[in-house]
């Protein structure tokens, strides 16, 4: 044993523990020293408000189309006068077969409540003419007798007014104004005479709702 030692062993307990204490006290206090202001840690961040007036963008799907607003214009008929359809027609003189104007295009059918035009009729078509008829007497057809061709509402007014349901002896040059079973109006300008089989024109159709 040696001398320090053998002073320690005669002394009280209590005396140990003071010395402890004592040492525990100068570690605290210069860990104090150490310690600066600026080593404090930094203040929280201040929290982010979101306004309600601020507009949120909406996440879209890929691939998903647009919703498209529905208009009235989208489902109101045309308007009265435009054109519905223009072309050549060929008109077969076959029995129980007329032409449907109010199709687009316009198309030969055996249903006699669709048909506005037959070429023929009781008497076939001759060499450089014939008649055009309406088998179910639905549409109006009335030769034109003024100077040109007319528009929508000329045409309409003598269909209207001076029409029926067959016109005589057509040849080429033959101007025919149509108010059809639907209601629309068909100008026909004859361009050929086929020998037993019908005729052609060029035609124009406009939309004329009732």
């Amino acid at each position: 044993m040696t001398d320090s030692a053998a002073k320690w062993h005669g002394r009280p307990w209590w005396q140990f523990v003071g010395v402890l204490l004592a040492a525990a006290a100068l570690v605290v206090a210069i860990l104090q020293l150490v310690a600066t202001p600026g080593d404090s840690p930094p203040p929280l961040a201040a929290p982010v408000s979101v306004s309600a007036a601020t507009p949120v963008a909406s996440a879209s799907v890929p691939g998903t189309p647009a919703a498209v607003p529905v208009t009235s214009a989208a489902t109101s008929a045309p308007p009265e006068g435009t054109v519905r359809w223009q072309g050549p027609i060929t008109f077969r003189a076959e029995f129980d077969t007329s032409t449907d104007l109010d199709k687009v295009p316009p198309r030969s059918t055996t249903v006699d409540e669709e048909g506005d035009v037959h070429a023929g009729g009781v008497n076939a078509m001759e060499e450089t003419q014939g008649p055009v008829t309406d088998y179910d007497q639905g549409s109006r057809i009335a030769e034109w007798t003024g100077d040109g061709r007319p528009e929508f509402a000329a045409c309409r007014d003598r269909a209207l007014a001076g029409g029926s349901t067959e016109v005589t002896d057509v040849h080429r040059g033959t101007v025919l104004c149509v108010a059809t079973d639907k209601g629309n109006v068909a100008r026909l300008t004859i361009t050929r005479v086929i020998k037993f089989k019908g005729f052609e024109a060029d035609a124009v159709v406009w939309n004329a709702p009732r």
